[in-house]
């Protein structure tokens, strides 16, 4: 008995290849994949395919010229009749199996991320056209309105194409149950033509309909009608699938929008999980941050408005992840201004070293890295000066309905700004108190300063200076 193919081979080379009914592009493959017959094979790939059945068998598929296709298949499949007829041999699958095995093949390039979503249906077609022969198709997913837009179209060339539906036609799902009576019938004639609106849902949540139009098979037999309910079930795991991929990447989106616009602990606080909880009102221990440039007025003065802000940009770029990567929270900025905290939203271990750790790399970013970009707009020297401080203050969201902030307040926060205005250029001020705190974790200062009043109190203040940098303010 021949193999499978080679009974095909035998069959179609006898009776169409070298009559060459065929035309001058086909391609004929057997239902395990094997290249039988071709000419013109990489042309004939790109033509539509259609199924060679006989009874419950399918013998293979034929890609040849759509005008030519529907009536060669049935001429094919007759032939493969009368052949099994006189010969009693061959084996094949049953249309069933290859259904399944095309199906399978459908699904595994829909779970594969390099796969664009048109591949995936192009694909799909391609299978469908095979079984339910066809010109073209559309495929209409459902909005938030109970609208049907166009999503995807194929041609009567087996070009598929995303349809935006900007300019495309919106109508009701309502109408178009009415319309193409999907309670009774989803398939009716027009111009001895036969067309099907087929609705794509999964889980009974539906997700659009499947347009077929200039179908070449009579969708009154019920096998028919079965083979396009099977790809149908397929199609709704595509588009629920792409559906689900699309709103996470969305979801991504709006995450990362998000997070420009508050501090990445914050941020990953209420991401985790602790939501509302994470940002209640309450009153805490935390170590407070003040960061401003020394005589920014004056230097502002000199730029450029678009030059300042790719400047303070560059300022904000190199400062803000470091305080990020020691577990402080952003809490605003003010013109030239950060402010910043640890301990808040979230409890963290030494807040007290990891603050005065930060500062430390901002200063020395700052000479090593910003300054030096500023020299190069023509801003000779620039520089921060830095203030920390130790206490209680009250944390959590502030404002109106309309607009909340996370923030803190309290002396702490005083405490630490004016520190930050008693600072020169390069200059970490640390209140007594967290220094005290933070004991011999941190480094021993540059030099201690016990002249200074705040608030008619006397009190001790240990100043760093990490780099060498010159302080440009006394000369203004």
């Amino acid at each position: 008995m021949l193999p499978d193919y080679l009974n095909l081979k035998f069959i179609i080379g006898d009776h169409f290849i070298e009559k060459n009914q065929f035309g001058d592009t086909f391609a004929i493959f057997s239902t395990f994949g094997e290249c039988v017959a071709s000419k013109n094979l990489e042309a004939a790939k790109k033509l539509d395919p259609i199924a060679i059945n006989v009874g419950v068998q399918n013998y293979g598929t034929l890609f040849i010229d759509p005008a030519k296709s529907l009536t060669l298949s049935k001429m094919v499949a007759s032939e493969i009749h009368e052949y099994l007829t006189l010969t009693e041999s061959a084996h094949a699958l049953t249309i069933e199996e290859v259904i399944i095995k095309d199906l399978d093949k459908i699904l595994e390039l829909s779970r594969s991320d390099s796969m664009k979503i048109e591949e995936v249906l192009e694909t799909f077609f391609l299978y469908l056209k095979a079984h339910i022969p066809f010109k073209s198709a559309n495929i209409l997913t459902e909005n938030n309105k109970s609208e049907l837009k166009p999503f995807m179209t194929l041609d009567s060339k087996g070009k598929i194409k995303r349809d935006s539906g900007d300019g495309g036609q919106f109508f009701n799902i309502s109408d178009l149950e009415e319309m193409c009576h999907i309670n009774q019938k989803i398939y009716y004639e027009k111009d001895q033509k036969m067309y099907g609106y087929f609705p794509i849902a999964y889980n009974n949540y539906s997700l659009g309909v499947l347009d077929l139009c200039d179908i070449l098979v009579d969708l009154h037999i019920e096998q028919n009608r079965s083979i396009i309910t099977k790809f149908l079930t397929v199609l709704s795991h595509i588009i629920y699938q792409y559906q689900i991929k699309n709103e996470i990447g969305q979801s991504l989106k709006v995450s990362q929008d998000l997070r420009k616009y508050m501090s990445d602990n914050l941020f990953n606080s209420i991401a985790g999980g602790s939501g509302a909880d994470s940002t209640k009102v309450q009153k805490k221990l935390i170590v407070s941050m003040y960061a401003d440039i020394r005589s920014f007025t004056k230097i502002s003065e000199s730029l450029d408005p678009k030059v300042l802000v790719e400047l303070l940009n560059i300022y904000f770029s190199e400062l803000t992840p470091i305080i990020e990567e020691s577990e402080g929270t952003i809490d605003k900025f003010v013109g030239d201004m950060i402010t910043a905290f640890w301990n808040a939203p979230g409890n963290i271990e030494n807040p007290e070293i990891k603050a005065v750790q930060a500062a430390l790399k901002m200063q020395r970013a700052m000479v090593r890295k910003v300054a030096p970009k500023w020299k190069e707009a023509g801003i000779e020297h620039m520089g921060i000066g830095i203030g920390i401080h130790v206490g209680q203050a009250i944390v959590g969201d502030f404002g109106s309905k309309a607009f909340n902030n996370y923030t803190a307040i309290g002396p702490v926060t005083e405490r630490a700004q004016w520190l930050e205005s008693l600072a020169r250029p390069a200059e970490v001020w640390v209140s007594e108190s967290l220094y005290n705190k933070a004991g011999k974790k941190i480094p021993p200062p540059t030099r201690k300063d016990s002249n200074n009043i705040y608030r008619g109190e006397r009190t001790n203040i240990y100043i760093y200076k990490p780099e060498n940098y010159p302080d440009y303010t006394k000369a203004s």
